[in-house]
């Protein structure tokens, strides 16, 4: 619900207009007045975040590798020239300037953890902006790190307990991250917050859950800290909190010192706890966003006007969160944003979030679909919203509440023991042309060009219902992408499926180890015709694929690999 304005300069007239100001890692010094404004917006009662990578991928990489070449071309070196440590520094100077009146600062290292993607390695506090998340939600906000240094009077908000602390430039030079003597080790501050003068400070090291990409994962963990920010509740952390707090203990231990009874022990022991109990179940059942007064959450008489897209990931769908790996959907979450969505991930199945949508996108669910859920899909069609499902055969028992519910056929593959239903067969000739396969769906007979898309695994789908629409025919003309209608003419939602779990994914996408390859536009031009058919109007009409129209400026993807 909040509105954004870009600033340069950073005026007076701005700020006051302003609850929350972000800042992205800075890399040039700012001057004098612009940083006074800002502390001056911060004392009179603004929040500022601040968020900042280790190492910014800028020209601070080319500016070392020139250094090293350097380096290794002439046999002397000149005492007085800045060392390689020093103009990595650099980077985090800016930002750290801007910190200065907290106190606190970004340290110059990386935060690594024990595990993969910081899986079981935070401590979450009991800051309001993300008490009640999830390891697994905390850490899909995460993916390039580093430490805060911060003062007696700044508290953290997410540690990170089981990970060490990598200096300077050293992974840059060796890609050498296991833990060494004398290296900080656990508790690392990866988010703090500082009250400055009526206003707050908030550091952030890490700024991938305000990224394009990261804001699929870390929505979650970026909205409430926004929102914590711009709203200002009441915090447990708070300093009176705690004197009042600690106060009570001492009046409690005294009481039950001085007159021990073990009746009045066991009943303040009880209460104590019960209390604890009813505040954590009441912050835990807080949403992200704090309610305002005006604030409605009842959803429109129509879903198509709202961008959002929901890329369903509580039924253990296909995809690797890893960044741009071959079986990631970072190409697709893209597309999803160059087609005018907003693409998040739904990580868990919330159905006042599905209200707010206008796409919600299924690819191979591994865990069946309750009826409550499937209801709350039935309800958002109805009311004219759209869904995606991308499914094959090896993926269809799953999925087949899914698909019963809404007159959907698909074969399963390998079809189970005794069944009497047929076991589905590929389209192609397995495994030759399993794979990879370019399927034309658009005729140069019928709309006068040529358009293909690469199918990764495709499989025949079918629908008992009677009002469906075949829009792909696959290999020996068989239906690979087809939608059903729902709801009110004028307003009509639709389930459209397509008989392929890995369509979607980096490497069936056009991308290889995050590489774009000459195939990247097929299946991009097939997307936004598709979306285009979705939302109605105007049909979009991909660009002729003829060779001597190809671009092929992108390398393939064997010269990828090379």
């Amino acid at each position: 619900g909040g509105q954004w304005l870009a600033s340069d300069e950073l005026t007076d007239e701005e700020l006051n207009q302003a609850d929350v100001l972000l800042v992205i890692h800075p890399l040039a010094d700012w001057p004098d007045d612009r940083l006074e404004r800002i502390e001056k917006f911060v004392r009179q009662g603004g929040s500022l975040l601040v968020a900042a990578n280790p190492m910014v991928e800028n020209e601070v990489n080319p500016r070392l590798v020139a250094s090293r070449e350097r380096s290794s071309d002439s046999s002397t070196t000149d005492p007085e020239a800045p060392a390689d440590e020093t103009m990595l520094g650099t980077n985090l100077r800016p930002v750290n300037r801007l910190l200065r009146p907290t106190g606190m600062a970004f340290r110059h290292d990386e935060a690594f953890a024990l595990t993969q993607a910081w899986a079981g390695a935070l401590a979450a506090s009991t800051h309001p902006a993300i008490f009640g998340l999830s390891q697994r939600t905390l850490a899909l906000g995460l993916r390039k790190s580093g430490s805060i240094d911060m003062p007696l009077l700044a508290r953290p908000i997410l540690i990170g307990r089981w990970a060490w602390s990598e200096p300077g430039g050293d992974r840059l030079y060796s890609g050498y991250v296991e833990p060494d003597p004398g290296e900080k080790w656990g508790d690392l501050v990866l988010a703090a917050e500082r009250p400055l003068g009526g206003g707050t400070v908030v550091a952030l090291a890490d700024t991938w859950s305000l990224t394009n990409l990261g804001m699929a994962d870390g929505h979650e963990m970026a909205g409430r800290l926004l929102s914590y920010l711009a709203h200002r509740p009441s915090s447990p952390q708070a300093m009176w909190r705690q004197i009042l707090a600690l106060s009570g203990y001492v009046v409690l231990l005294i009481l039950v010192v001085r007159r021990p009874n073990p009746w009045r022990t066991v009943a303040i022991v009880s209460t104590l706890a019960i209390m604890l109990t009813i505040a954590v179940l009441d912050a835990r059942a807080g949403g992200p966003i704090p309610a305002t007064p005006d604030a409605s959450t009842t959803p429109s008489e129509s879903n198509a006007a709202r961008p959002i897209a929901y890329v369903d990931a509580s039924h253990l769908e296909m995809g690797n969160d890893r960044a741009w790996a071959n079986d990631g959907i970072d190409g697709f979450l893209l597309t999803l944003a160059r087609n005018g969505y907003l693409p998040l991930k739904l990580h868990q199945w919330n159905r006042p979030r599905l209200d707010q949508a206008s796409l919600l996108v299924i690819m191979a669910p591994r865990r069946p679909f309750s009826a409550g859920q499937i209801e709350d899909i039935r309800k958002f069609v109805d009311r004219g919203g759209h869904v995606v499902c991308m499914i094959g055969a090896t993926e269809a028992a799953p999925a087949r509440t899914l698909l019963d519910a809404f007159q959907f056929e698909l074969d399963p593959s390998p079809s189970p023991t005794g069944s009497k239903t047929p076991e589905a067969e590929p389209m192609g000739v397995y495994p030759e042309e399993f794979g990879q396969q370019p399927t034309m769906y658009m005729l140069r007979s019928e709309q006068g060009r040529d358009a293909w898309v690469l199918v990764a695994s495709g499989w025949p789908v079918g629908c008992s219902a009677d009002h469906w629409q075949l829009l792909v025919r696959g290999d020996d003309d068989q239906p690979l992408v087809i939608r059903r209608f729902f709801g009110q003419t004028q307003n009509q939602g639709q389930i459209v499926l397509i008989g392929d779990s890995r369509f979607a994914l980096n490497f069936n996408h056009g991308y290889y180890d995050g590489a774009m390859t000459d195939t990247a536009e097929l299946n991009a031009h097939f997307w936004r015709w598709l979306f285009s058919q979705v939302k109605g109007g105007p049909a979009w009409m991909p660009p002729d694929t003829q060779p001597q129209n190809r671009q092929t400026s992108a390398p393939n993807r064997d010269e990828v690999r090379r």
